[in-house]
């Protein structure tokens, strides 16, 4: 039931309307006077006010004024003023200080329970209307949400099984662009490129059987590839019986303190490989299983890392010859080492960023296969890494 502010000051016709309101099927509330109506208002928040515009002390327009200007969240409700002023232009007055109707004395009662009608069924199709928007609102933003999660879903479907956490999180900026291409924007970074491959592999899967062949190849991967997670790379592939890791991915590098901070860890990642390689080879020893030596290629310098493959088959990587230096780095250090030795080999630009915090010594120049020019390489020592 509709409960109705009626703010007149005349008695007699105040309570002539507030009745034929009740007879109507309304319920009533009165006032005397503009302050007390405002009061009335802010009471208790009627669903519509009639408001006589001739008052003493706070007249009907300075009343609505007021009410509007200082107290907006309680002017919802329809406001119709009952004023003797019949003039147009006190009408158009009315209407400009934001009444919702205008009705003149004499007050014809039939006519005033007929606007209150009008006027409170056009308040319920604003609430109908404004719930069915609201309905609208929450459905579209719940369909966002699951095509948000359905993106996100997507992305970690394409790149989940060989990216890092600070991959995906990249991947997931660049969504838009990603769903729409089907392919992350390729960006120029300068990063360290890390390639270890193990050697002894042609002995082993000679000797074992496939399925001790496979338990004995992911024994190697899981703590190499837990190595990179460890010193904050990204594991890029896993290529045969070799790891390919970088260092500087997928956020670009602002200063030269970043960079440092990349070849220290991809560095200190190489010697921990090292050392996980000695205690699977005492475990190895152990179980009869046979033993392997690593190889590593360690190279520092601009890559382009994006997406390759097919929309079916899709692969974050870097490219450049960075990568490749490093590659070729990683069988020199194959060379050099030999069966049962594990080396570490570093391109000059990482040696140089390392400013001699790392025990190694130069190789000299050096020709690998697939380059034009020698490339300067130096070798480094196991053991611990002090602090960059």
């Amino acid at each position: 039931m509709a409960l109705i502010l009626c703010i007149e000051d005349e008695e007699p016709l105040r309570r002539l309307i507030t009745a034929e309101l009740r007879d109507a099927g309304y319920e009533t509330i009165e006032a005397a006077d503009g302050r007390a109506g405002l009061a009335a208002i802010r009471e208790h928040q009627p669903d519509l006010v009639l408001c006589d515009v001739n008052m003493p002390g706070m007249n009907g327009y300075e009343l609505l004024s007021q009410l509007r200007d200082n107290h907006p969240h309680l002017a919802e409700a329809p406001f119709v003023f009952l004023s003797a002023l019949a003039d147009r232009r006190d009408v158009i007055a009315g209407k400009r200080l934001g009444a919702d109707d205008y009705l003149t004395k004499p007050v014809d009662i039939e006519v005033l329970i007929a606007t209150v009608e009008a006027r409170l069924m056009q308040v319920e199709r604003l609430e109908r209307r404004f719930d069915a928007e609201r309905a609208l609102l929450e459905s579209q933003w719940r369909e966002a949400a699951q095509q948000a999660q359905a993106e996100h879903a997507q992305t970690m479907r394409l790149f989940s099984s060989h990216v890092s956490e600070a991959v995906a999180n990249e991947l997931l900026r660049q969504r838009d662009n990603l769903l729409k291409t089907g392919r992350a924007e390729p960006q120029l970074l300068t990063a360290t490129v890390l390639f270890c491959d193990i050697g002894g592999y042609s002995q082993a899967s000679e000797r074992l059987d496939l399925h001790t062949l496979m338990r004995w190849l992911g024994g190697f991967m899981e703590p190499m590839a837990k190595a990179v997670m460890r010193h904050h790379g990204v594991v890029d592939k896993f290529i045969g019986d070799a790891v390919m890791a970088v260092f500087g991915v997928p956020a670009p590098r602002t200063d030269d303190a970043e960079i440092d901070a990349d070849v220290a860890n991809a560095v200190a990642c190489a010697r921990d490989m090292w050392r996980e390689v000695e205690a699977l080879n005492a475990r190895w020893l152990a179980e009869g299983l046979p033993e392997v030596d690593i190889g590593v290629g360690i190279h520092t310098g601009p890559v382009l890392a994006g997406c390759i493959g097919s929309a079916e088959r899709m692969e974050y990587t870097v490219i450049g010859d960075t990568v490749n230096t490093a590659h070729r780095l990683q069988s020199y250090a194959r060379e050099i080492g030999g069966p049962g030795s594990s080396v570490i080999v570093a391109g000059d630009t990482t040696w140089q960023r390392l400013r001699g915090r790392v025990p190694g010594r130069a190789v000299g120049e050096v020709r690998l296969r697939g380059k034009a020019k020698p490339v300067t390489a130096h070798r480094i020592e196991a053991g611990r890494l002090p602090h960059p």
